[in-house]
């Protein structure tokens, strides 16, 4: 439930602060389509990252962070045009893609937005599957 009720803050608080935005500053601060998808699917990967990882230990946000850093930095190695080891080509594509959640960037489609949702969505029932085997008080949650 509170993965749940993370998913409503995460996407009504750009529309609350673009709604102030625009009343204090004047049109131009729209929230886009794109953006909340941005937002919705950023939120698929990373809560559904913290939620698995949360079964088995409390430092759970610290290695998504850790991750999402790494990957990004590979990527900007990559974009850079600097050679990437196949080994660590190999742990990328296993671990959650959060290098393709970039704000700014255009909106996921194709293959990509797949390859996300159903990543994100994997992560969320496994952890849920786990929660009736491994409820969260047992483990790295205390």
């Amino acid at each position: 439930q509170r993965w749940l009720l993370g998913a409503v803050a995460v996407l009504l608080t750009p529309l609350v602060f673009g709604l102030g935005l625009n009343i204090v500053l004047g049109n131009g601060f729209g929230i886009t389509r794109d953006l909340m998808l941005t937002i919705a699917l950023g939120y698929l990967l990373i809560a559904g990252t913290v939620f698995l990882l949360s079964l088995f230990t409390r430092r759970d946000w610290l290695l998504v962070f850790i991750i999402a850093q790494a990957q990004r930095g590979s990527s900007s190695m990559v974009d850079a045009g600097l050679p990437i080891s196949s080994s660590i080509k190999a742990v990328w594509s296993v671990l959650p893609p959060f290098h393709l959640i970039l704000p700014g960037k255009p909106v996921l489609h194709g293959t990509a937005l797949i390859h996300v949702v159903a990543y994100g969505l994997a992560m969320v029932v496994v952890a849920l599957v786990l929660l009736r085997v491994r409820p969260l008080g047992s483990g790295g949650r205390a």
